[in-house]
């Protein structure tokens, strides 16, 4: 690793060039760098295209982000000079400072000059774990245009090739020359691995395309050996010459022991498991063995159809590397390299495991910093009972969004976890007590008033406590309690009594909440009742407009707006359903649940204007939605909104292109218009904006967008170290500082409702805006930053936030918030919100738990109100109504379904049990059934969204 840290640091000397192409030589000694003397201005695809593989994992290992930056920043440049049709021509001029396609002489080839960078706009994507959805759309396009342009059959026997195309500036139409390479066999195994790995799944129309298409060129590339007196493959074939399929083109007989051919028969045998591919392969090598074998290892033939000729006097390197290396995995079934989910191959046959699955902390014999000065001591009862706040202006080195002990040595993080573990039994000690205190005075209420003792119902007495903490009680392993609440979920949960309620309120707390404890506990009572709850509340989604009213009667569905807006609808109630309502159709087999929640954002992507920032209200009682007046904030009645833009996305599978743009427009509209940093200190804060004029001010609210910026830049489609993701993870950082400042600085060490900034101040606080209601955004974003960078100090911030809450809210009944930040002896109010229980304290636990499975990457989103559920696709579809044939099971209709598949009632006689296992094991077929023709339903409206992408992406182009 330490040489090839030192080589990479030398060959990236070349990257410097005026249009970030880098040059195609450097001189190891002394930095000097230029293209080939023939290239001159230009640079080839396949060589520019080809170093990101290497120089990712490079990053990865070394903790240097300078090496994935400036390999990524490449592929950024492609994307922009990727045609329409996907093919890009193999010369860039790379000598200017806008790097263009060289227009004297434009080829398109998978061989030489341009093969190896389709073959890496695939690897990058399966290197990086599938999510930077860029470089899979790149690599689509590509090979859809390889299908309509370049994808001929030979006229004798019909073997499939790929043509190559060419034209000049004077030509007035492309010319195709019909040869193709020996590189160009690499392509059966990308085409392969790129069919088993598409994103609409292996049956998908596309993918069984390119599986037929890498088979067919496979077949094509094992004939072109077979039609040589030796065996051995010519460096190039030409098609449909006199009376030959293909034939050795002339200047091209000659073998340099390629490994492309072995290549895809490796990839392929690996994963169709078919064993044609290896007595191709064992073909090969006894050709090689016959043919190329010297008393001193091998040699390259010069002409293919010539038996009596000696191996000629060269080894390249590559046949030691590849080639020998394919055609022994070929044959090894005992290998553990796993194509589809641990490694990758660079382009020279070197495997390498995937980003993810890299160690954390893996770096170069300098270490991490062990230095890290700030990991504080082991939790006690006095520790806690005793504490003061300590004041802002520490920890100053985060303030500009640095990571200044990067990287964390591992000795530091396991430190870290130990210290968490035990901390986190203290935060559990704190739900028991929140608890008891709810259960004791409230069951079943919405709400508990601790001091008074006794329940209140602002919620229409739902159980919003019990409800949106039934997650938590699951999370900190609280079986007995949960389990409790279930019950009464099951037995006393009845929307026929309620009335009124606020749409967006009753989505994220209560529907919120029962999903996620269904995700967790796989217990039908909670999909029941969800199931009950969105069907009335789907009924405020019909409006004239689409937009959602903000109200809903729970009984008779009519829908209203609060009364405060009239006629508007505010823009974080109505763009904040989307998770939950999806998840809900998803789990159901409802399409109608996410149709109508999806309908939302299809109007405000055509609203959302060019800096990408929404206003506050939508008039919603007409037609035609439109903004009303034109008030810009990522706090109230806005945050959420641009929160739901990621997290569909990442919900969906990054697959839903949409979202994740209109996300990156917002988030470019932020830095554009609305971060501000104070006097004196410089703390990064976001603005609001009022008819153009700019407010000094930051709701605790907007302490959520640290979380959602940085899972944004740890998502980016162009990596997380492109300078976006960087940009954006930096403006994470500096915020999350501010937020925790915004706590430090108060007598009691908890945080304003509302801070206002001035010149030479930073901020200050009004007293209608010194209440502290026991919110959870800030300790949410420090979880997130904590789960992705590693970095102990937001354990260190959260801790001292907890300990705040227990030293100034803790009250002998549970909870209440504080009406004075900085009032350090008046009792806490008689009020405790049941995002306490939900958010506040699961982030603090989750935050010092690092025992969990929960995977805020890969597998799970968490709802705005910190509710998580799994990604759609691991979300299996489960409605028993539906599955019952008719008659048989309309008596189990009529039932609840917990009666059938709950946990403690599950058959109340030997009868109704057997009845219901006879109707799901009947049903199964149908099921199965059913779930193949939704698959394709969904192949094709994937197809129609990369299309409707494609043209987004032509104008955009277009425009810039």
């Amino acid at each position: 690793l330490e040489k090839a840290d030192d080589l990479g640091a030398r060959l990236m000397q070349g990257f410097d060039s005026p249009s970030g192409i880098p040059y195609g030589r450097v001189n190891l000694k002394t930095g000097e760098k230029g293209n080939a003397g023939w290239m001159k201005n230009r640079a080839s695809l396949a060589e520019f295209g080809t170093l990101q593989v290497e120089f990712r994992y490079l990053a990865a290992v070394t903790g240097k982000h300078e090496y994935a930056e400036a390999v990524e920043r490449i592929f950024q440049i492609l994307e922009y000079l990727q045609p329409d049709d996907g093919l890009i021509p193999i010369y860039v001029v790379n000598t200017g400072k806008t790097p263009a396609v060289w227009d004297e002489f434009q080829r398109v080839s998978f061989g030489s000059h341009g093969d190896s960078a389709y073959e890496y706009m695939l690897k990058i994507w399966l290197q990086g774990g599938r999510r930077e959805m860029m470089y899979r759309h790149m690599y689509d396009r590509s090979i859809d245009a390889l299908h309509e342009q370049l994808l001929f059959h030979s006229n004798l026997n019909g073997l499939a090739y790929v043509a190559q195309r060419q034209e000049t500036k004077s030509s007035k139409r492309p010319v195709y020359i019909h040869s193709m390479e020996h590189l160009t066999c690499f392509l059966g195994g990308t085409l392969a691995l790129g069919a088993y790995t598409d994103p609409n799944g292996l049956d998908s129309v596309k993918a069984q395309r390119d599986l037929r298409t890498a088979r067919a060129l496979t077949y094509t590339c094992y004939q072109m050996y077979q039609n040589t007196e030796t065996g051995a493959a010519p460096e190039a074939v030409s098609f449909n010459e006199k009376h030959h399929d293909l034939k050795a083109q002339n200047r091209s007989e000659y073998y340099l022991l390629r490994p492309e051919t072995v290549e895809s028969f490796y990839i392929l045998n690996k994963l169709t498991g078919d064993p044609i591919y290896r007595e191709w392969g064992w073909e090969i090598f006894q050709s090689i063995e016959r043919y190329c074998k010297l008393p001193v290892a091998y040699g390259k033939l010069k002409n293919v159809n010539h038996i009596n000729e000696e191996p000629q006097d060269m080894l390249e390197s590559f046949f030691l590397s590849e080639t020998l290396k394919y055609l022994y995995l070929l044959q090894d079934p005992d290998s553990d390299l796993d194509l589809l989910s641990s490694v990758v191959f660079n382009t020279e046959a070197h495997p390498l495991r995937m980003l993810s699955l890299i160690p954390k902390h893996s770096r170069t014999s300098s270490g991490g910093h062990d230095g890290f000065p700030y990991l504080g001591s082991e939790p006690t009862s006095d520790a806690v009972s005793s504490f003061v706040s300590r004041g802002g202006g520490r920890y100053e080195e985060y303030k500009t969004g640095d990571s200044p002990y990067d990287p964390i040595s591992q000795d530091i993080r396991d430190k870290s976890d130990e210290l968490a573990r035990k901390r986190r039994s203290f935060i559990v000690s704190a739900m028991k007590h929140a608890w008891h205190g709810y259960k004791t005075y409230a069951f079943g209420h919405d709400e508990l008033l601790p001091r008074s003792m006794k329940g209140n119902d602002p919620w229409g007495g739902m159980g919003t406590t019990l409800v949106d903490s039934l997650d938590t009680l699951w999370l900190m392993d609280l079986r007995a309690e949960f389990w409790e609440a279930r019950d009464w979920v099951r037995d006393h949960l009845n929307h026929d009594n309620v009335a009124t309620v606020s749409v967006f309120e009753t989505t994220i707390r209560s529907l919120g909440g029962l999903l996620s404890a269904y995700d967790l506990s796989d217990d039908i009572t909670f999909l029941n009742k969800a199931d009950d709850l969105g069907s009335r509340l789907l009924k405020a989604f019909d409006s004239p407009s689409g937009i959602p009213y903000g109200q809903v009667h729970l009984q008779t569905g009519e829908g209203s707006n609060i009364a405060w807006v009239a006629s508007s609808a505010l823009l974080a109630e109505y763009a904040t359903l989307q998770v939950e309502f999806r998840y809900l159709a998803r789990a159901t087999g409802k399409k109608e649940y996410a149709i109508k929640a999806e309908r939302i954002f299809e109007i405000i992507e055509d609203l959302q204007p060019h800096s990408g920032l929404l206003s506050l209200q939508t008039l919603n009682l007409q037609t035609e939605p439109r903004f009303r007046g034109d008030h810009i904030s990522f706090g109230a009645m806005g945050d959420s909104a641009y929160e739901y833009m990621l997290k569909q996305w990442l919900q969906g599978g990054r697959k839903e292109m949409k979202y994740r743009l209109m996300y990156d427009k917002a988030i470019q509209g932020l830095h554009n218009e609305l971060l501000v940093k104070s006097t004196p200190s410089g703390l990064l804060y976001v603005a609001e904006k009022v008819n153009g004029k700019i407010l000094h001010k930051m709701d605790h609210l907007v302490c959520f967008l640290s979380g959602t910026l940085a899972l944004g830049a740890y998502t980016d489609p162009y990596g997380v170290y492109s300078p976006r993701a960087q940009r954006d993870l930096r403006t994470a950082k500096s915020l999350a500082y501010t937020c925790y400042q915004m706590y430090a600085r108060s007598k009691t060490g908890l945080s304003p409702e509302i801070v206002k900034f001035r010149q030479g101040d930073d901020f200050y606080i009004e007293a209608r805006d010194a209440f502290y209601i026991l919110r959870p955004e800030a300790v949410e974003s420090f979880f997130i930053l904590d789960r992705l960078t590693s970095d102990p100090i937001y354990r260190e911030w959260g801790w001292e936030i907890f300990l705040a809450i227990e030293r100034y809210c803790r009250l002998p009944v549970a909870y209440g918030s504080r009406a004075d930040v900085h009032d350090t002896d008046k009792l806490p109010s008689d009020r405790m919100e049941s995002f306490f229980l939900a958010e506040t304290l699961k982030y603090l636990f989750l935050l010092n738990d690092p025992d969990t499975d929960l995977d805020i990457v890969n597998k799970h989103v968490f709802n705005t109100e910190a509710h998580p559920l799994r990604l759609l696709e691991e979300v299996q579809p489960l409605d028993l109504t539906k599955l019952l044939p008719t008659g048989a099971g309309d008596t189990l209709q009529q039932k609840d379904i917990t009666t059938v598949m709950g946990h403690e009632d599950i058959g109340d006689t030997r009868e109704e049990l057997r009845v219901a296992e006879q109707t799901v094991a009947a049903q199964a077929a149908q099921l199965e059934h059913w779930k193949t023709k939704m698959a394709k339903m969904n192949d094709i409206l994937d197809e129609k969204e990369r299309e409707i992408h494609r043209l987004r992406e032509t104008l955009r182009r277009q425009q810039l």
